[in-house]
């Protein structure tokens, strides 16, 4: 192998295999200038060449020792590293079938013996530069696949799942989006007057756009909710709508809004419905189905729709029963395919699903509905894919409330009036020692990684139901979460770390949230929970 002294960086490279040295120097010789070149006599020394450095292009004869130039050929189209290098068959023959089987074998030229040089040269130079065009759209494209990476990390923290979780309410999120970057957006808001905002969009199209857009309106959405504190969600629509429109304005460009102003305490429901699909319902037999279908409006930023399209007319008012648990969802989760079984429902999947995760709380719940679609056949890959869990708390399910000081003290009285209340309702034996543990382990680490002041108080609910309770747990630690807790901290004993696994072996699942200067974290505990073998 013989191999020029290299000159400047960017110099197009050329491999010429032929084991005949006056071949190498005439195709040598009729090449622009500037180009450097890598000679070899047989396939084998070609493959090691390649290995060791990129060419631009190789011009390969027919008639080797050994590996022909065809099977040479295949070998370089069949290597990740060498795929995208043109190949010229330098050739003798001049029957059709033998340059059908260059092209076969991946060739991207051909150049007959005897060749002329000015046809030699033309060939080489357009080989290169096909390799350098194809070269530079694979570097825009690396470098827009980072851009979107990172693009996509960032929406992501913002619409980063979260539970929302107070004694009456708790929301599930789940959002997933179908590439990099999505066009789905929601939240849920603490509103001044204790009303809760929950809202969930999508807007139309896929990509960049959307994905901006997206983060335009929830961003705006929320100083929305905010800034008209006591207003209604006809009017923050009309709010947005106009907005959307003078900022953006994109003409093709609309975003289909679920927005509900919730009442906790009173259970009302007061939303709005901008072209976007209805939300699940999910009530126990013998209760009416509620219906957000009624009414509605357009999408917003539908530029066709005049400045203010949403009346109070257009508002839902519902009364939910507490037993009613709601799904909003945008509409690539409802209109996921299931190629098995064509005429699947998505809508009575998700219904089933959370109504058997309702019964058995055996894994976080947008794990478990997610995963079960999933497993049913559905594909929820074509499209972003968000949903919020709305499950309201029924009064009659709450076995247990009581707060106290946050001590060790008043920790144990709290964990030893716990342990007698779910005895006095027949809880089973192993699972009420596993949820007094669990309250211990936990209020233990909130003195420790909470360093609550010493009038902060803890709190603990029970909703016990057929087959697991949940314990919602309020403190008025700092902020921190258990899960971001290392099991073996440096230099401490790991009285703490074994408390963690204990805490993850109780409990089926766990949920944190930070509302104002007060932490909340959900644990649920199976019935028939037994100790880990």
């Amino acid at each position: 192998m013989i191999e020029a002294p290299a000159g400047i960086q960017d110099s197009p490279r050329v491999l010429i295999v032929d084991d005949e040295a006056m071949g190498r120097r005439l195709m040598r010789q009729h090449l622009p200038a500037g180009y450097q070149v890598t000679e070899c006599a047989d396939a084998e020394s070609a493959l090691r060449a390649v290995r060791g450095s990129q060419h631009d292009v190789a011009l390969v004869d027919v008639l080797l020792p050994g590996l022909d130039g065809f099977a040479l050929c295949r070998q370089l189209k069949g290597d990740p590293l060498t795929a995208d290098m043109p190949v010229i068959v330098v050739t003798a023959k001049s029957g059709i079938e033998d340059l059908e089987q260059g092209f076969e074998a991946g060739a991207t030229d051909y150049v007959r013996k005897p060749f002329n040089p000015r046809e030699l040269t033309a060939r080489v130079r357009n080989a290169v530069e096909l390799k350098q065009r194809g070269d530079s759209i694979r570097r825009w494209n690396e470098r827009v696949a980072r851009d979107l990476a990172l693009a996509g990390a960032l929406q992501r923290s913002l619409l980063a799942p979260r539970p929302y979780l107070t004694e009456g309410m708790h929301i599930h999120t789940a959002y997933q989006s179908s590439i990099e970057v999505g066009g789905d957006f929601f939240d849920m808001i603490t509103l001044s007057d204790g009303r809760i905002a929950l809202y969930v969009g999508d807007v139309a199209g896929h990509g960049v756009g959307a994905a901006i857009a997206a983060t335009l309106l929830k961003a705006s959405l929320t100083e929305l909710l905010r800034e008209h504190a006591g207003a209604g969600p006809a009017r923050i629509a009309n709010e947005l709508h106009r907005l959307f429109l003078n900022q953006l304005r994109a003409p093709g460009l609309y975003a289909t809004l679920f927005l509900a102003l919730v009442d906790p305490a009173q259970r009302q429901w007061r939303c709005i419905n901008c072209g976007h699909p209805a939300p699940l319902v999910i009530a126990p037999p013998g209760l009416k189905r509620c219906d957000f279908e009624t009414r509605g409006g357009p999408p917003v930023g539908f530029c066709l729709a005049g400045d203010n399209p949403y009346a109070e007319d257009d508002e839902i008012n519902l009364a939910l029963p507490e037993e009613v648990t709601v799904m909003l969802v945008t509409d690539g989760l409802l209109e996921a395919e299931n190629p098995a079984q064509p005429e699947a429902s998505t809508r009575l999947a998700l219904v089933e699903l959370i109504q058997h995760w309702r019964q058995t709380r055996s894994a976080p719940p947008m794990e478990f509905i997610f995963k079960g679609m999933r497993e049913a056949g559905f594909d929820l890959s074509n499209d972003d894919c968000t949903a919020l869990l709305v499950e309201q708390i029924p009064h009659d399910e709450i076995i247990f409330q009581q707060s106290g000081p946050l001590t060790h003290e008043g920790l144990t009285k709290l964990a030893n009036d716990l342990e007698l209340a779910l005895r006095g309702h027949g809880w089973p034996e192993n699972s009420v020692w596993a949820t007094h543990l669990l309250l211990i382990e936990h209020g233990a680490n909130v003195l420790k990684h909470g360093r609550p002041g010493p009038d902060a108080t803890l709190s603990a609910q029970v909703r016990m139901g057929a087959e697991a309770l949940e314990l919602l747990v309020r403190d008025g630690g700092q902020p921190w979460k258990y899960e971001e807790v290392q099991a073996s901290e440096p230099g401490e004993a790991t009285d703490h770390g074994r408390g963690l696994l204990m805490i993850q072996r109780i409990a089926s699942y766990v949920a944190s949230h930070r509302e104002g200067e007060e932490n909340l974290t959900l644990f649920a505990v199976l019935r028939d929970w037994q100790v880990p073998s």
